[in-house]
C-alpha cells in the first residue's frame, strides 16, 4: 500500500477477498472460486478450484452477492450475472462495408466462441443458457439448422479438426477440466484428449499438422501452447509452450492464430503497456518479431483468400495488408512486410471481448 506497486495474480476474476482459510476467494462466470494464497510471499501456491456455481453477480461492475465470517462460513445469494442476462449477443454475417445480415438461431442465450468450418458451410459456437451453463452447437448455413454437439452444460469452444470431421472443446467440471474431441456430425461419443488443472481454450489446428494451438490459464503455466494430438493422454509430454510475450503480456483475449500457410503466428499482447498486435515466424518464433502499431488491437484474423490481417480496435474493424519476403533454405519466407492499418467499418456493439 505504501509504494502503490501492483501485479496481476489472476485473470478473468473479480470481487476478490482474502479468506481466513488462507485462500483468495473470487468470482468468475457467476461462480465462486478459491485459490491458495501465501501472505508471506504474496504469491499463489496452488490452482484455482470452482466452489459454488450460479451466484448473483454483475460482471460489468465487478459486484457479487457473497460474504464469509471470520470462522470461514460462506453465505451467498443464488442467481446469475444480471449484466450478461441483459446482453443477448447474437450471430451475424458482416460485409467489408459494415453491412450486417443477422442469422436467426433457435438459441435464446448468449453466443460466443464462433468458428467457421474448413469447408465454409457450418459454424460452431457456444450457447450460454445461463452465465454458468454452456454447450457447443453447430449451425448448418445452407440448411439453416442448429444442432447441439455437447450435453454436459459445461462445454466451451469448438475448434474444427480433421478437415471439419471433429470439434475440440473444453469441458469444465468441479475439480477437473479437460480438452475433448467429438464428431461434428453428432455420431460417436466424446473422446478425452487431455486433462488439465486450469482452463484451456482450443484455438485452432495448426495448418498441415496434427497439432492444436491452445491458450491455457493454468497457474504458473498461462500462455500459448501447441498440443500434439498424436501422443498418449499425457499433458506434460504433449504440450509445447510458445514464449510469445513476457509474463503477463498474454491473456484470454490474445487470440493467437496461425497463418493459412502455417508460417506465421499473430496474437495481441499488452507487453508494451498498450494492447497491440504482433507477428512472429512459426514454428521458430524466436527468429523474428513484427508489430502492428495500433492501440487497443484485439482478435487478429488471417484472411484465407488475400494477404490481409483483420483485427478489432474498440468498435471498429481494421485491415492490414502484408507482403512476404523471399524463401529461405527451409522453403519459408524470411520476413513479413506489414502495411498501414486501414479502417473498414465501425459498428457499435458488433464485437466485444466476450465473443
Amino acid at each position: 500500500m505504501n509504494t502503490g506497486t501492483h501485479k496481476t495474480i489472476l485473470n478473468r476474476a473479480y470481487n476478490a477477498r482474502y479468506s481466513p482459510s488462507e485462500h483468495i476467494i473470487f468470482v468468475r462466470d457467476s461462480s465462486i472460486w478459491a485459490v491458495p494464497f501465501d501472505l508471506a510471499t504474496m504469491e499463489l501456491n496452488g490452482n484455482a478450484k470452482l466452489m459454488i456455481e450460479n451466484v448473483q453477480s454483475q460482471g460489468q461492475l465487478g459486484s457479487a452477492a457473497y460474504a464469509f465470517s471470520k470462522k470461514g462460513t460462506l453465505f451467498y445469494l443464488k442467481g446469475s450475472d444480471t449484466y450478461q442476462e441483459s446482453k443477448a449477443l447474437r450471430l451475424s454475417w458482416v460485409r467489408r462495408n459494415g453491412e450486417i445480415e443477422p442469422i436467426t438461431l433457435p438459441n435464446k442465450g448468449r453466443i460466443s466462441g464462433i468458428r467457421l468450418s474448413p469447408t465454409g458451410d457450418q459454424i460452431s459456437y457456444t450457447e450460454w443458457s445461463s452465465t454458468s451453463n454452456s454447450d457447443v452447437w453447430i449451425w448448418d448455413i445452407d440448411k439453416e439448422i442448429a444442432s447441439r454437439r455437447t450435453f454436459s452444460g459445461k462445454a466451451v469452444g469448438g475448434a474444427w479438426a480433421k478437415a471439419g470431421e471433429t470439434l475440440i472443446y473444453n469441458e469444465r467440471l468441479i475439480g477437473k477440466t479437460g480438452l475433448w474431441e467429438v464428431d461434428s456430425n453428432g455420431a460417436g461419443k466424446p473422446y478425452l484428449l487431455a486433462e488439465t488443472t486450469g482452463f484451456s481454450h482450443p484455438q485452432e489446428i495448426v495448418p498441415g499438422t496434427e497439432k492444436l494451438l491452445v491458450y491455457s490459464n493454468e497457474l504458473n503455466k498461462s500462455g500459448a501452447y501447441v498440443l500434439s494430438l498424436k501422443e498418449a493422454n499425457n499433458l506434460e509430454k504433449k504440450m509445447l509452450k510458445l514464449d510469445l510475450a513476457p509474463a503477463g503480456g498474454l491473456s484470454t483475449y490474445s487470440q493467437p492464430t496461425i497463418s493459412p500457410d502455417g508460417n506465421w503466428i499473430a496474437y495481441s499482447s499488452a507487453e508494451s503497456g498498450v494492447t497491440q498486435l504482433y507477428i512472429r515466424p512459426y514454428p521458430k518464433i524466436e527468429t523474428g518479431k513484427w508489430q502492428i502499431s495500433f492501440g487497443n488491437a484485439l482478435s487478429p484474423i488471417w484472411s484465407p483468400t488475400s494477404q490481409e490481417i483483420f483485427f478489432w480496435s474498440g468498435s471498429s474493424q481494421y485491415s492490414t495488408p502484408y507482403q512476404l519476403g523471399p524463401n529461405n533454405e527451409n522453403g519459408r519466407p524470411n520476413f513479413i512486410d506489414l502495411g498501414i492499418p486501414k479502417k473498414m467499418f465501425s459498428v457499435a456493439g458488433l464485437q466485444n471481448g466476450l465473443t
